[in-house]
């Protein structure tokens, strides 16, 4: 009886040892496999949000450079130069529907995504018909219906578009923060789990708490590495994510310098001093802010540039523009308005001190010793705002103005 009960516990122990050990062992893998499938899911989730935020600025940018290619053929007077603009509008455009695929592939899963989606792809059948409209009328000559409909619509519907993607830019970085703090999180549980087990398992065999203890604290090693990775993995997206939001906001502020910049001066071109004068107006209309506007033309240009080359008029028409930026500092906006003839918008001014500048401006112009040609001169006309006077009837007034200077024999300033 005694062997057979000595019998019976040598098997009862052999069988704790055994189930213990088991147990232990299955322990031991499955946290390997949990850990390792924890942190191969969230390094997709990561990857999978970064793609989307990759496509995202991708559409964005393309979006935006639509909008340079019909700025640039509405103020290029080279057809060949317009010709090129209009296939990068076109193959902007394909860009634009190429990333728009990619994104709604990622994203077609998710109903808060594809809200974002479907409402990025609204505002875009806004927009690219409204590119393609403003592009038609353009290339069939009609530049200033093109550029009514460009600043009526176009820059407020392009506004809300780069909105729109910029708040959608903005959830997905919250998603990637929130997808790696649930894989922590599930690690954290993971980790919790794993404790109370093997606390109950040395409660029941104190014969292999060295093994126990021993096998723990490389799975607790092992869960460090793992949050270790995760915080690191959650430095480095936030730095991509960082960078990339930090270039698409300099990709937008590079569009938007274009987008007013005469390329061959740096002045403002027409499109911006338009809405500047708009917005004179309306100051003026309000309050009476006196705004005076000078039209200045370069005398004889079409013969500096036939006897001299279009590279020497050129560097004429850049020196020029140093001088009125040297001319005029304070409260003005300098552009290039067409060809040789140029446009000074100054507020807070009344007109004899804009005669007094201008006439500054003349003799600079005169005394200055530009290569090549030498000497160049330039007629002016000046007009400042009046009550119930239109935008238009202001530039008319300057216009005649100038045109008095030319015929009076030129290198004159007429108010």
């Amino acid at each position: 009886m005694v062997k057979y009960f000595r019998f019976r516990s040598n098997n009862i122990i052999l069988v704790a040892f055994l189930l213990t050990l088991l147990l232990v062992s299955t322990l031991v893998i499955t946290a390997q496999q949990i850990t390792a499938t924890t942190l191969s899911s969230a390094t997709q989730v990561v990857d999978n949000q970064y793609q989307k935020q990759h496509n995202l600025m991708n559409l964005h940018i393309a979006g935006q450079k639509r909008t340079v290619d019909i700025q640039r053929i509405l103020l290029s007077d080279d057809p060949f130069d317009k010709d090129a603009a209009l296939m990068g509008l076109y193959e902007d455009g394909m860009h634009y529907t190429h990333y728009r695929d990619q994104l709604a592939a990622l994203v077609e899963s998710n109903e808060h995504e594809l809200d974002w989606l479907n409402q990025i792809r609204a505002m875009g059948k806004e927009t690219g018909p409204l590119h393609n409209r403003i592009a038609d009328l353009a290339m069939a000559g009609q530049t200033e219906a093109a550029k009514q409909l460009l600043t009526e619509e176009g820059f407020a519907k392009l506004d809300r578009f780069s909105h729109k993607v910029n708040e959608f830019s903005l959830d997905q970085a919250t998603e990637i923060k929130k997808s790696i703090g649930q894989a922590r999180q599930q690690v954290d549980q993971l980790m919790q789990s794993i404790i109370l087990l093997a606390t109950t398992l040395i409660i029941v065999s104190m014969l292999f708490s060295v093994f126990l203890g021993r096998r723990f604290n490389i799975i607790n090693h092992k869960l460090r590495q793992t949050n270790d990775n995760l915080e690191q993995e959650v430095q480095a997206r936030t730095q991509e994510l960082t960078a990339a939001q930090d270039e698409l906001l300099q990709q937008n502020k590079m569009l938007e310098r274009l987008s007013i910049t005469d390329p061959l001066t740096q002045l403002f071109n027409r499109l911006k001093i338009e809405r500047v004068l708009e917005n004179c107006h309306a100051e003026f209309e309000k309050s009476e802010t006196n705004t005076c506007v000078l039209l200045v033309d370069l005398d004889n240009f079409k013969a500096i540039n036939d006897n001299f080359g279009h590279q020497a008029g050129d560097q004429v028409l850049q020196d020029f523009a140093k001088l009125l930026l040297q001319t005029f500092r304070n409260n003005a906006y300098i552009g290039r308005w067409g060809g040789e003839e140029f446009i000074v918008v100054l507020e807070h001014s009344d007109k004899d001190f804009m005669v007094r500048l201008a006439e500054e401006l003349r003799g600079k112009v005169e005394n200055h010793r530009f290569p090549e040609v030498e000497q160049v001169t330039i007629s002016g006309g000046i007009a400042c705002m009046q009550k119930s006077e239109s935008i238009s009837e202001l530039l008319d007034r300057a216009d005649s103005a100038l045109y008095r200077s030319k015929n009076k024999g030129r290198n004159q300033i007429t108010l």
